[in-house]
């Protein structure tokens, strides 16, 4: 009766050892897959994460260049504002010249 309550006792234990073995199982691959879908989640945010500061600069960027550029051109125009002038002012007094000549002459 001992040896049968012996028998007994080491199958159970070795049922009971094929138990946590299986749920042990289980369990790392349920946190297996658990890690992984926290890694991509924190893969996933760190791209948007990065996606949002390019874009940012990206904005950043194109305001400075036409701030920049509008700087540019209105200083383009005030030049050739200032070219027309002298060119004008040039024309004025070459014929202020020229009738001073003709007023010499006369």
């Amino acid at each position: 009766e001992l040896k049968q309550v012996t028998q007994n006792l080491q199958a159970n234990l070795k049922e009971f050892k094929a138990q946590c073995d299986a749920r042990m199982a289980e369990m790392r691959s349920d946190l297996d897959l658990n890690y992984r879908v926290e890694v991509r989640a924190a893969e996933e945010q760190a791209h948007l994460h990065i996606s949002e500061v390019e874009r940012r600069h990206r904005d950043a960027y194109e305001d400075a260049r036409g701030y920049f550029n509008s700087i540019i051109k209105g200083g383009l125009d005030e030049i050739e504002k200032l070219r027309k002038d002298i060119n004008r002012m040039k024309e004025t007094e070459q014929r202020t010249l020229s009738k001073m000549e003709e007023l010499k002459e006369e």
